[in-house]
C-alpha cells in the first residue's frame, strides 16, 4: 500500500502543478486586452528580428506567462502568446491531442509572421509547449520558420510522472485506461513516455536541423521525469542546462520555472546571446512545485 500512496502522492503533486494557475488564468482571459503581448501591429526591431512566441503547458493558458512576457517586451522583443488545445474544460488549454494543438499553434505562428514581417520565430515553451514547434515544423509546414527553440522542462522524451506512468505500464493498465484520458486530457496520455507518440515525433531524432535549440530542467521537478528527459541529444550544438548548475539553491520545480528570475534572465540569454547578461542567484526561488 505504501507505494500505491506515493504514486497517489505523486499524481496529486502533477494535478497541483498544472492547475495551480488555472482558475486565475480563466478570469485574466475574459478580461485581458493585448497587455504588451499579442500586439500584432508590433513590428520586430534590428536587434530583435524575429519575434517569440511563447507556448504554454498542460491544463494552463498564455496566462502561463504574465511573470515572463513583460520582461521580453521591455527589452524589445514582438512577444505573442496562444492559448490553444482547449478540450473538455472551458478556459483550460493544452488538454486537446498534441497533434491538433499543433495545427493550432502553426496557424497562430503563421499569423505572427504574416503580421510582423519576419521569416522566422522564436519559440519558448514550458512542459507540453516545448514539443508544439518541433511538430509545427517536422509535420505540419513549419519547417524553416523556426530560428530558436527554448524549452522549460519539455516533455521532449516523454515522462514516468514521478513513476506513475511506470507503475501504470508495469501492471498493463496504461493501454487499459487510454480511452478515459482520450476523453478528457489526451495530450495526458501522449505524454508518457511509455506510449507511442513519441515514436513519431523522435523517428528522426529529438533534434530540428538549422534550428538554435536550448533546454532548462530541473532537479525539484515532479512532473518531467527523470530530468534528463527534457533534453535534445541527437544535435551537439544544443544547449541543456540543469538549474541547480547555474544557481544550486534554486529548488524551483515544475511550476515554479514559470516565475524564476534566475530562468526568465537564462531564457533572455539563449534568445540574445549578445547582450548576455550575468545570472544572479538571489533571484533564486524555493518552491519544489
Amino acid at each position: 500500500m505504501a507505494i500505491i500512496h506515493h504514486y497517489m502522492a505523486a499524481a496529486k503533486m502533477l494535478l497541483t502543478a498544472t492547475l495551480a494557475l488555472s482558475g486565475a488564468q480563466a478570469a485574466a482571459i475574459q478580461k485581458r486586452a493585448s497587455s504588451g503581448y499579442n500586439d500584432f501591429d508590433c513590428k520586430p526591431s534590428a536587434a530583435h528580428p524575429r519575434p517569440v512566441i511563447l507556448i504554454h503547458g498542460t491544463a494552463c493558458t498564455s496566462v502561463s506567462w504574465i511573470a515572463l512576457y513583460p520582461k521580453l517586451v521591455k527589452e524589445g522583443y514582438c512577444v505573442f502568446a496562444p492559448d490553444y488545445g482547449q478540450y473538455t474544460i472551458p478556459f483550460i488549454g493544452g488538454t486537446g491531442p498534441i497533434n491538433e494543438s499543433a495545427v493550432q499553434v502553426g496557424k497562430f505562428a503563421e499569423k505572427v509572421l504574416r503580421a510582423t514581417g519576419a521569416t522566422q520565430a522564436d519559440f519558448v515553451g514550458h512542459s507540453q509547449g516545448g514539443l508544439i514547434a518541433r511538430y509545427w515544423s517536422l509535420f505540419l509546414g513549419g519547417e524553416g520558420k523556426i530560428g530558436a527553440t527554448v524549452g522549460i522542462a519539455a516533455t521532449t522524451h516523454g515522462t514516468t510522472l514521478s513513476g506513475f506512468t511506470t507503475l501504470l505500464h508495469e501492471t498493463g493498465t496504461d493501454k487499459a485506461a487510454r480511452p478515459v484520458t482520450d476523453l478528457i486530457v489526451p495530450s495526458l496520455a501522449q505524454q508518457s513516455e511509455y506510449l507511442d507518440f513519441y515514436d513519431k515525433l523522435n523517428a528522426k531524432g529529438d533534434s530540428l536541423p538549422n534550428v538554435r535549440q536550448f533546454n532548462i530542467a530541473t532537479r525539484t521537478d515532479l512532473v518531467v521525469t527523470p530530468t534528463e528527459n527534457a533534453f535534445q541529444y541527437d544535435n551537439p550544438d544544443t544547449v541543456n542546462v540543469i538549474l541547480q548548475d547555474l544557481c544550486p539553491a534554486d529548488l524551483s520545480g515544475h511550476a515554479a520555472l514559470l516565475i524564476s528570475p534566475v530562468v526568465h534572465r537564462w531564457v533572455m540569454n539563449q534568445l540574445d546571446p549578445s547582450n548576455a547578461k550575468d545570472i544572479d542567484c538571489r533571484g533564486s526561488l524555493i518552491l519544489p512545485v
